[in-house]
């Protein structure tokens, strides 16, 4: 694409979001166009194959409320293989292995401050999570951690009603093959025109025009899939601006920064069992979760959240592979360090494509979420995992919220054939 073209539907972006939109869009028979800034379709699904058969996602890697979530049956379909059974949530502390007591003191500890969260959320108070929590216990560090992990910011930057509101059936199934994969996968057949970032929507006559770094498109309406880390570094100009509310809830759902960092090694040092799950709670309070030896292959996964995976991020993949090989070996042994057979790290914050991991709605903002859901002059819709509320900050989120406006442009613009 090089010139001017029109179609009915432009959806921007060929994310998660994007990627349902396309599809319905395609059951529908509308003539439709997705345009996507980067060199791949998937967005913050990526999957890379270190080894064959070997597959590691650098973003989503679960299958979240997995028996209510449309991907597992597409996973199904595909032939992808995942696993269902509970991670072991080991804690590591004090140079030793914690017992069951310890574990379940921290649970008991995880459980008063989601029942305090439910508590302030019933009585219409949308405040933060660390407004929920008994800060001098020692497990807050811990909570901390896992909020970072969850939300990818830390517990005063996100609001209660973030956990409350989210549909968790507390079925979280990583798959072997990547959910990146599966997500390409998914889009293959789309029409999308790739390094093809766009530059300006103009919205002020009875069609969009679209101007793209290959040229100018023309629709009745466009899906806008990108994540407000783009929309709020006003990435893509808008004629006229969006208004003021609608820039206001791009402010108050921003991405937050979440990597994963993945350790390799040359064999074999954890023993048979797999997948086993281990929190570090260090002597300064800092944690580290770790996934050891994930479908059995021969590396541990270390991941970050929050203030600290930005600061983590900024200081560059040797400072990011550095940390968590020194965690690994506080728990297992100094000795493993010459064993270390490579790395991989993800860097989200820094892609220029997605500034970020995926959205938290700041303390008393929650309801923005509805807001940035929003058409604006019944045809630029907004989609993503950042409209959903429900299943904010996941693919299935993201994929619902494409599906749901793409059936919405059909029904504005009557373009049922």
């Amino acid at each position: 694409m090089s010139t001017r073209s029109n179609v009915d539907v432009l959806v921007i972006g060929a994310g998660a979001a994007g990627i349902g939109a396309g599809l319905t869009l395609s059951r529908r028979r509308v003539d439709f166009a997705i345009v996507e800034a980067s060199h791949r379709i998937g967005g913050r699904g990526y999957t890379e194959e270190l080894a064959p058969g070997e597959f590691f996602d650098l973003g989503c890697h679960w299958l979240h409320s997995a028996s209510i979530n449309p991907l597992t049956a597409v996973a199904d379909r595909l032939g992808y293989t995942y696993r269902k059974e509970a991670f072991s949530r080991r804690v590591f502390t004090d140079g030793a292995w914690q017992p069951d007591t310890i574990i379940d003191e921290r649970d008991a500890y995880a459980d008063r401050t989601y029942a305090a969260m439910h508590a302030h959320s019933d009585a219409g108070e949308d405040i933060s999570i660390y407004d929920c929590m008994d800060r001098d216990n020692r497990w807050a560090s811990m909570f901390d951690h896992w909020i970072t992990l969850d939300t990818s910011a830390d517990p005063d930057q996100v609001s209660a009603f973030d956990l409350v509101r989210y549909n968790d059936t507390n079925e979280d199934w990583p798959i072997r093959e990547g959910y990146g994969r599966l997500i390409c996968e998914l889009g293959a057949a789309l029409p999308v025109e790739l390094n093809c970032a766009v530059e300006r929507i103009d919205w002020r006559g009875s069609r969009v025009v679209v101007t793209t770094a290959k040229g100018v498109i023309e629709a009745k309406a466009v899906i806008l899939t990108v994540s407000t880390g783009v929309l709020g570094a006003d990435d893509i100009e808008f004629l006229p601006r969006l208004p003021d509310w609608k820039r206001d809830a791009i402010s108050a759902v921003p991405l937050g920064h979440h990597n994963r960092i993945c350790i390799r090694f040359e064999r074999n040092l954890f023993g048979e069992k797999a997948n086993e799950g281990v929190t570090l709670l260090k002597d300064n309070d800092e944690c580290m979760a770790l996934r050891i030896r994930p479908f059995g292959f021969q590396r541990v996964v270390g991941g970050t959240g929050g203030r600290f995976a930005q600061w983590l991020e900024r200081a560059g993949v040797e400072a990011s592979v550095a940390y968590v090989v020194d965690c690994i070996a506080e728990v297992f042994g100094n000795g493993i360090r010459k064993h270390v057979g490579g790395h991989v790290v993800s860097a989200w914050s820094s892609d220029p494509w997605v500034r970020g991991a995926y959205a938290a709605s700041l303390p008393g903002q929650f309801h923005q979420r509805q807001h940035l859901a929003a058409t604006v002059a019944e045809k630029i819709l907004f989609a993503g995992e950042a409209t959903s509320d429900g299943f904010q900050a996941t693919v299935h989120g993201a994929y619902l919220s494409g599906e749901a406006k793409a059936l919405e442009a059909v029904r504005t613009l009557k373009l049922d054939s």
